[in-house]
């Protein structure tokens, strides 16, 4: 463990995200005599980073940091109990305020996370439908509604892949949640109950999955929470073990198609862990 002290003057500071390979990581920090809270980035290279926030903000929560240790993401805002603003932080230190999707009522979009160079950053925003849809954002900043799916109302992006291709995340419709697999080859979001099965990967029987929170750099490895035959929340890590080819993504299409609200139980192959 060692001690990364920032060069500028500070009450307290916090590490919340950090790099693929450790050599760089991002938090917040509150300077002396101010209930500010600011973010930064640290790296062997630069040190200790002040970032900006948008005018009139004092307050930001730091979600992600991508895998080279030069782009932050997180939320900007006036205070604790504000509304919050995505934000992108570049290498040069600029701050940019992602954009909601086009027609939506609300002006608060959240990022939770950001592929490998930074390039794309997943989140949610407000729809037309006066509900939130998972979003992801490219490098110039426009936002790509990843939709529900069917019978759902809401949706939210957690992770994304290194390249950007896949990005994980749940839907929900009052007290049920169904975690979703959106990818670039496919088009939209399908269950990822579905999207295993697709690629020959089952769930137990009898579990019925929650969450999708996470999704390794290749975007073959998901890990979240399932409920299983007892009602026990559980965590779980599933692996897919090839991309899919033509015969799997239409079989993919068939399935996202057919109106689900909850996976169907099948088993094998879905690694659990407590």
């Amino acid at each position: 463990m060692v001690q990364r002290t920032p060069s500028f003057p500070h009450t307290s500071a916090t590490a919340e995200a950090v790099s693929h390979d450790g050599g760089a990581f991002a938090g917040r920090f509150s300077p002396n005599d101010s209930s500010l809270l600011l973010p930064f980035r640290w790296s062997s290279t630069d040190g200790y980073v002040p970032l900006s926030l948008f005018s009139f903000h004092t307050f930001c929560f730091v979600e992600d940091m991508s895998g080279d240790g030069r782009v932050v993401v997180g939320s900007s805002g006036r205070d604790v109990n504000s509304e919050f603003h995505a934000a992108r932080w570049w290498p040069d230190g600029r701050v940019e305020a992602l954009r909601p999707l086009p027609g939506s009522p609300f002006d608060d979009p959240t990022a939770r996370a950001v592929s490998f160079d930074g390039s794309f950053v997943v989140g949610s925003s407000g729809a037309p439908n006066f509900t939130s849809h998972a979003t992801r954002w490219d490098a110039s900043g426009t936002p790509l509604d990843l939709g529900v799916l069917d019978g759902l109302v809401r949706s939210l992006a957690y992770d994304i892949s290194d390249d950007g291709s896949v990005v994980v995340g749940h839907c929900n419709f009052s007290n049920l949640n169904v975690p979703f697999v959106w990818t670039e080859s496919l088009g939209r979001m399908v269950a990822l109950s579905d999207y295993l099965e697709g690629h020959g990967v089952a769930v137990p029987a009898g579990w019925r999955l929650e969450y999708c929170f996470a999704v390794s750099g290749d975007g073959m490895t998901f890990g979240g929470t399932a409920i299983d035959t007892s009602g026990v929340r559980m965590g779980y890590v599933a692996t897919v073990p090839a991309p899919a080819g033509a015969g799997v993504l239409a079989g993919l299409l068939s399935m996202a198609s057919r109106r689900r609200r909850t996976p169907s139980p099948v088993e094998n192959k879905c690694r659990a862990a407590t």
